[in-house]
């Protein structure tokens, strides 16, 4: 296969190209300056950006690495500008694919000037390439191919990362069901095949489940209580709903509507079917309480995607194709956080997936701290 690599070729770029010539797809390089270039790797082609000689490189994948890695380097707008130009002079017919390597951190709500730098990058390449444009999202590379150590597992449970043999061969094979929103995706190695994550995570979610069941027992029953004296009905509501692999549950709440109420998507329903006392516990959440068991039978964590009715197949699909049903439904998630309710399918599951693309114990932490200072918020009802 016919790989060009181009912009910042640092420390990740390296590992890339390493691991490109050990399956034998040796790469073309390109970039600001090819002397360097030529010296880390003098089996292969390095190229300036302005070369004639790229007109004649022909390619099946170009890689354009926007992450600043070496000090001193080339500004990455302008890099990732004469890239996209430098490619179109080998590949007028289109029939390559341009790919865009950017940091996941620029998914998140890093305000840094690399974070901002890196967006700006983006946004050039798509602004001057006329074909299909791939951005592949990636967090810190590592060397390791085979099993990992506790250390290493250790560290990525903190800090997501991905391994470069995976990243090599999610780039030369375009994968189906990674896809964040079109034409963009992520690639990582997933926090639920990191066994110190899925031992802290779970660990976490039974002390604080415990530890809410011993100190506000005596407040559930209260709410319990106050929740059968002013609607006729239970006190406790229980739907089903999806979690983990597609399975459904019942899922446990404190009851905040009238009886008759019917079973849809709360954002389907009218806000006349909310009780007094129900805008009270929804407002302050409390009418997620009863979901501490949920958590205690391994049916929902703490911080994860949140649940969808079996009916809302729109939800359903959106999730599966996407991976996200492979993880425990949340009592709080980051789309909540960021005001997403499932009215929107489609928003709702590529925020979802990129809550796991970013997933890390010290995300779920952040989460949480957002949700307890009254950031998230429910699925709203019709007005």
């Amino acid at each position: 296969m016919r790989v060009v690599i181009s912009g910042e070729i640092g420390v990740a770029g390296q590992q890339i190209i390493r691991r490109l010539n050990e399956l034998g797809h040796a790469p073309s390089l390109v970039g600001s300056n090819p002397d360097w270039l030529g010296q880390l790797f003098p089996q292969l082609t390095a190229l300036d950006y302005g070369s004639p000689a790229i007109a004649d490189l022909g390619y099946d994948i170009w890689v354009h690495l926007i992450v600043p890695e070496r000090e001193g380097g080339a500004n990455l707008v302008e890099g990732a500008e004469r890239a996209a130009r430098a490619a179109q002079k080998t590949d007028l017919a289109g029939a390559g694919r341009f790919i865009c390597l950017s940091s996941i951190s620029t998914l998140s709500e890093n305000h840094s000037t690399e974070a901002q730098q890196m967006r700006l990058a983006e946004a050039a390449l798509r602004e001057i390439w006329a074909g299909d444009l791939e951005v592949v999202y990636v967090p810190a590379i590592t060397d390791r191919t085979g099993g990992s150590t506790l250390r290493s597992n250790l560290a990525k449970a903190f800090s997501p990362s991905v391994r470069a043999n995976e990243l090599v061969a999610a780039l030369i094979s375009r994968q189906e069901g990674t896809y964040i929103s079109t034409g963009a995706r992520v690639v990582v190695d997933p926090q639920d095949a990191n066994p110190v994550f899925r031992f802290a995570k779970r660990t976490i979610d039974l002390v604080l489940a415990i530890g809410i069941l011993v100190c506000l027992w005596w407040a559930m029953i209260i709410v319990w209580a106050a929740v059968r004296l002013q609607s006729p009905g239970p006190g406790i509501y229980r739907q089903p709903r999806v979690g983990r692999d597609g399975r459904t549950f019942t899922c446990l709440k404190f009851r905040t509507m009238v009886l008759s109420t019917p079973d849809k998507g709360t954002h389907e329903i009218s806000d006349t079917a909310v009780t007094r006392l129900g805008r009270i516990l929804r407002s302050t959440k409390l009418d997620e309480l009863p979901q501490i068991f949920n958590v205690i039978r391994n049916e929902m964590t703490f911080v994860g995607p949140r649940p969808s009715l079996p009916s809302q197949f729109d939800i359903v699909t959106e999730r599966e194709k996407r991976g996200i049903l492979r993880v425990k439904p949340g009592i709080t998630g980051l789309s909540q956080i960021k005001h997403i309710d499932m009215s929107d399918a489609v928003r709702l599951a590529e925020c979802d997936y990129r809550y796991l693309a970013l997933q890390s114990l010290k995300l779920d932490f952040q989460i949480m701290l957002a949700t307890l200072v009254g950031q998230g918020s429910g699925d709203r009802t019709q007005k």
